[in-house]
């Protein structure tokens, strides 16, 4: 494991070479980590490039500060949606792709389930998805406004749009065309039990899945109660969980694992959301390929 220690203390340096091989070491060793999770760690590399200020310190925060995606701005820029939404759906999408790309699959269909604005699709449509799927019990005026733009950017053959209840049977054609069509199922803030019904079908679909829970702790659906969490378990997960409603989502990934599946944490800045926490679930690869 890297020691980035006296790489971040280089990043100040006055001689251009050392303050290179700190940037391009100090990035390769966040990779693979969560840049928005308020750890120890995270934040002693953030403190060393808020006190410098040099090309290389800049392209660091960079690459660990939430920004707006810019196909996503150019999109809605003269629409008058709440920046904050932006920002969630910019960030999800970075971090769900990145742990896809990683794992190997490639998201060329998305379920965007719960679907609310139509951000987070429109986010996989614009960075090259063949299709995506909306769907939602209700429509809103912002995502008529983003399907609005869709179409005015010669999207509309991209996407299908459909209101539907989770819990409707016919929500399962959903799952049967993500697991026909080798996609991911997405969907930000799921509410209450919405996450567990995403998770069981995906589960039983065999398909990944990307979501971010909330209203935690209501009518979480007893099929996702399981015994065999461990202490171990709680150890290794404990960093993503401050509160009582950590007990769900731990619920949640002991189910998937029993079930074959990888799990995956990632999370949204906790200054753009409370509820910043992205379960990404990936079954196993050879059958999925195949």
């Amino acid at each position: 494991m890297t020691d980035i220690s006296s790489y971040l203390r280089k990043i100040n340096s006055t001689a251009k070479k050392d303050r290179e091989e700190s940037l391009t070491t100090v990035l390769t060793f966040l990779e693979d980590k969560d840049v928005y999770l308020d750890t120890e760690e995270m934040r002693r590399i953030k403190s060393f490039v808020l006190i410098a200020d040099t090309p290389e310190t800049r392209k660091l925060h960079e690459s660990m500060t939430t920004t707006v995606d810019k196909y996503l701005f150019e999109l809605v820029k003269n629409l008058r949606i709440d920046e904050k939404e932006l920002l969630e759906a910019s960030c999800f999408y970075e971090q769900v792709s990145k742990v896809l790309e990683k794992q190997g699959l490639e998201a060329k269909t998305i379920i965007d389930l719960c679907a609310g604005n139509c951000l987070a699709g429109a986010l996989w449509i614009l960075n090259g998805a063949e299709m995506v799927y909306f769907v939602d019990k209700t429509d809103s005026n912002n995502s008529k406004k983003v399907r609005k733009q869709l179409d005015l950017n010669e999207y509309n053959t991209k996407y299908n749009y459909d209101n539907v209840d989770i819990f409707d049977e016919k929500i399962r054609t959903y799952f049967e065309n993500a697991q026909k069509e080798k996609g991911i199922i997405v969907s930000i803030h799921a509410c209450g039990s919405l996450s567990d019904r995403i998770i069981e079908l995906s589960i039983k679909y065999h398909v990944p899945f990307a979501v971010v829970p909330c209203c935690q702790g209501r009518e979480i659906d007893d099929v996702l109660r399981t015994s065999g969490y461990t202490v171990e378990d709680a150890q290794f997960h404990s960093r993503y969980f401050e509160d009582i409603s950590g007990y769900s989502d731990l619920m949640r990934i002991n189910y998937a694992i029993e079930q074959g599946y990888k799990i995956i944490l990632r999370a949204l800045p906790r200054e753009i959301t409370d509820k910043n926490r992205i379960m990404i679930g990936i079954p196993d690869l050879s059958s999925y390929s195949s």
